[in-house]
């Protein structure tokens, strides 16, 4: 059993680690008061990424779970321009309040613990 706590950038890619690993997703819970990428996305989602949308692309092309955000990036985004950090987000519209996560990506059972 696997316990991630914060679904941020850390916690996020701590996940998507242990999946691209093998780890079976029925043992991983994560515990998050919001489930909307942290405060980075929170705080700063609208603030240009300091590396170009590439980048981005070929550090999360590794991950199988990911493909769908890497096509989208990659059609979206000019390669050598910075976005923002919002939209290199692969929680971008995967959680919130009253969300669940998307079936055909991926199946966390998480606990949505409000004042964490």
């Amino acid at each position: 059993m696997y316990t991630i706590l914060g679904c941020g950038a850390a916690g996020t890619l701590v996940c998507f680690e242990l999946l691209q690993k093998g780890v079976d997703p029925s043992s991983i819970r994560i515990i998050d008061p919001f489930f909307d990428g942290g405060a980075l996305l929170r705080s700063w989602g609208a603030i240009y990424s300091n590396t170009t949308c590439q980048q981005i692309v070929d550090t999360l092309q590794e991950y199988t779970i990911l493909q769908g955000l890497v096509k989208n990036l990659a059609e979206k985004y000019n390669p050598a321009n910075r976005i923002l950090l919002s939209a290199s987000s692969p929680l971008n519209g995967q959680f919130g309040a009253n969300a669940q996560p998307d079936p055909n990506s991926f199946q966390i059972q998480y606990s949505h613990q409000a004042g964490l």
